[in-house]
């Protein structure tokens, strides 16, 4: 699969012009490409985290923590916690997330369109991202992380370094180790029950989705970017066009 990946990013590269939604990405081609990161909408006012419901919104996989959101699901649920899992499962997944949702351990909503699926981050105590140590993950920031910045509610990530700086600096949320549901199950019921820093948590992650990380701002750059690129084309047409002097 990796060799499969690297051979169609080489023909992109040699036959499309490229935006690349990570800085790291340039590692990856030869060329040099304008960088305009993946991030999200951003409100300027969100409902505030309420107790009582936790959310994954995002594929789910094992790597992607699948298995580890049952688990919390499972640790949490006595306490009255609920876990939404929103997005479409891998087969590898799947059955275990079908018996966790009978057993009322998680809510699996399975596939919902992206604007439902986001809106149902509003107003929950915290957004989970348990993605594993992978090393594609480890050079990217996860995109749910923002999203759930970008709704207002606290964040409960794994120790990936863009992820964990991004919420160790703007004290938005908590870092838990990876392959670990015991210990995030723990950090989402002490959050459950302290009202004042999912508050403060909720309200740091919003202002800094809001300032950094809106796709309002980096909408602005992306359009600029394939204006420069029709000018330059519409120029190549008509030096094309034109006959030479006599």
């Amino acid at each position: 699969m990796a060799g499969l990946v690297r051979t169609l990013e080489t023909t992109a590269e040699r036959n499309r012009r490229l935006i690349l939604a990570e800085s790291a990405y340039a590692q990856r081609f030869v060329g040099v490409h304008p960088v305009v990161p993946n991030t999200t909408p951003v409100a300027p006012r969100t409902p505030s985290p309420q107790s009582g419901r936790a959310v994954y919104v995002g594929h789910l996989t094992e790597a992607r923590g699948a298995l580890d959101l049952i688990e919390v699901g499972r640790l949490v649920h006595t306490a009255g916690i609920t876990v939404d899992v929103v997005g479409h499962a891998h087969q590898d997944v799947r059955g275990a997330l079908e018996q966790a949702h009978a057993a009322g351990w998680i809510v699996w909503h399975g596939f919902v369109p992206n604007d439902v699926a986001l809106g149902m981050l509003d107003g929950a105590t915290a957004g989970l991202s348990l993605l594993h140590d992978e090393e594609n993950y480890r050079v990217s920031m996860p995109t749910k992380v923002i999203e759930y910045m970008a709704h207002g509610i606290p964040v409960i990530t794994t120790p990936l370094p863009l992820a964990a700086e991004l919420v160790k600096a703007n004290d938005c949320g908590v870092v838990v180790p990876f392959n670990d549901p015991q210990a995030a199950a723990a950090a989402l019921v002490a959050l459950n029950s302290d009202e004042s820093r999912r508050l403060r948590w909720g309200a740091n992650g919003h202002a800094a989705a809001l300032d950094d990380w809106n796709w309002d701002h980096d909408s602005v750059a992306f359009v600029q970017q394939l204006q420069v690129w029709v000018a330059e084309a519409n120029l190549s047409v008509v030096g094309v066009a034109e006959p030479d002097p006599q």
